[in-house]
């Protein structure tokens, strides 16, 4: 008999509690936008429709709800929005994000994505040509934040594999 939780049982508990959390969450996403924020006036529903989020503690599926732009804002007849898109454009958490790429900048893809299903319960959520592209988006929104910085900002540094930054020549 083993103390405590197994690996699997620890994963299922977190990956349970995810899903009440999260689903929480987005409700209350979507209450904290149901007012126009320039005149309080309560806005409608045009429809909602499932969106799957991948989180660090699994894929979690929530309502998100499309609401009108309230006819202050000056916006055509019918547009609309989705408050958990701007919360959560890309479908991912932060978290999640942060470890696949963590994980991805200093092991081969396939093995930061084995190594991350092995420990975390996300299986179903990540895999290798998905921490590619979130490598790859996080490293394009490093260029262009770095091309903002123009000729005066700094230089760029790569880490040698001693860990020491080394400045190009």
């Amino acid at each position: 008999s083993t103390l405590g939780l197994t690996l699997a049982e620890g994963k299922a508990l977190l990956a349970s509690a995810q899903q009440f959390l999260v689903r929480a969450q987005c409700a209350g996403i979507a209450d904290a936008h149901a007012h126009c924020e320039r005149c309080e006036a309560r806005l409608t529903v045009k429809g909602s429709h499932p969106r799957q989020l991948r989180t660090l503690f699994g894929r979690v599926t929530v309502r998100s709800p499309r609401v009108r732009f309230c006819t202050c804002v000056g916006k055509s007849s019918g547009a609309s929005f989705s408050p958990l898109v701007a919360v959560v454009p890309a479908g991912v958490t932060s978290e999640l994000e942060y470890l696949e790429v963590q994980w991805a900048a200093h092991l081969p893809y396939a093995v930061a994505t084995k190594l991350l299903s092995q420990i975390l319960p996300v299986e179903d959520s990540i895999s290798v040509s998905s921490v590619k592209r979130r490598v790859r988006a996080v490293g394009k929104e490093l260029e262009q934040s770095h091309g903002a910085l123009g000729a005066a900002g700094p230089a760029l540094t790569a880490l040698e594999p001693d860990c020491t930054a080394h400045q190009p020549k």
